[in-house]
């Protein structure tokens, strides 16, 4: 899950429902970031508590596995655009990518969410950078549709 959804769900009227739902596929270990994602979410209110509290279920830390860290560079190097090398912050992009990716040791299927639109600057998205690799990308409210039918999202 990449920053952006996590930020879409502090703008949504229905954050703490979302919360609650989300809750329940962190308990079937659905959820997961790299450490980087937790590097950019500051001061997100109510999401911020939460997410500090699930952190060490959510949080995937492959920094020292040489096959991410291969596949981050290939992301890295196919869509500089998306690594923001000018801003002088490392963003989360090339490794929520990169872990979706790699999706060991989880032999499950990882699907990416993000919160971006192609309109502007396609190849700095993350949703273009997955289907260059494979990895299918959902946005937050359709992971939510998906993942919850009946509940109305």
């Amino acid at each position: 899950m990449d920053t952006s959804s996590w930020l879409r769900i502090e703008e949504h009227p229905d954050a703490n429902r979302i919360l609650d739902a989300l809750g329940g596929l962190l308990e079937r270990g659905q959820i997961k970031a790299p450490p980087e994602v937790f590097k950019e979410l500051k001061q997100v209110g109510v999401v911020e508590g939460w997410i500090k509290l699930h952190q060490s279920e959510i949080e995937v830390n492959r920094n020292n596995d040489l096959e991410y860290l291969q596949k981050v560079g290939e992301v890295t190097h196919k869509f500089p655009g998306m690594v923001g090398v000018r801003s002088g912050k490392e963003k989360a992009d090339p490794y929520v990518v990169a872990l979706a990716a790699c999706g060991v040791p989880d032999p499950c299927v990882w699907v990416v969410v993000a919160d971006e639109t192609l309109a502007k600057r396609p190849n700095r998205k993350i949703p273009t950078a997955c289907k260059a690799f494979g990895v299918d990308c959902d946005g937050f409210e359709d992971m939510l549709r998906r993942e919850f039918p009946n509940d109305g999202w």
